[in-house]
């Protein structure tokens, strides 16, 4: 074996070990998303009496569907998550999902129920009310994400 085989089995492996770290990292990152899904849901579903689970469902039960939403909106600012990929979790379109994000920052802003559903739900999960407000704000829905990704860029909340 010459040098020049060396060199060449040195740089195949270094390629090896690249993708070994790049499907770690998207293992990690998989598993980060599968964590704050599991739990956004969980304090939801806590805080309603909700049984596990069933916010994954298609009930259209007022105290399931209010969890799902609030669930959504967190998930998508905690992870960063397309509304696509978080529709997934849901079995929804990205439209309904953008719909809900819509419909919570509503009823966030106008019914104080809901408002301090959201912010107990919020507060189980550690969420300070800076935060809060900055994810239920009108400012960060999505189409202004260079905006809000500047903004948010030192508040802990992830914008795509």
């Amino acid at each position: 074996m010459n040098v020049f085989d060396i060199d060449l089995k040195l740089k195949s492996l270094q390629i090896q070990i690249d993708e070994i770290k790049k499907h770690v990292e998207s293992l990690k990152k998989e598993e980060f998303i599968n964590k704050v899904v599991k739990e956004v849901t969980d304090a939801a579903e806590s805080y309603y009496k909700l049984k596990k689970g069933i916010v994954y469902t298609k009930t259209g039960k007022r105290a399931v569907v209010d969890a799902r939403r609030i669930s959504i909106i967190l998930i998508r600012a905690k992870t960063g998550l397309s509304s696509n990929n978080t529709g997934l979790f849901f079995l929804l379109d990205h439209a309904s999902v953008l719909y809900s994000e819509k419909v919570m920052r509503d009823l966030f802003h106008n019914n104080t129920v809901i408002h301090n559903d959201i912010i107990n739900i919020c507060h189980n999960l550690n969420l300070d009310d800076e935060t809060i407000t900055k994810i239920f704000s009108y400012d960060n829905n999505r189409k202004n994400s260079a905006r809000s990704r500047n903004r948010n860029a030192n508040s802990g909340i992830v914008s795509k």
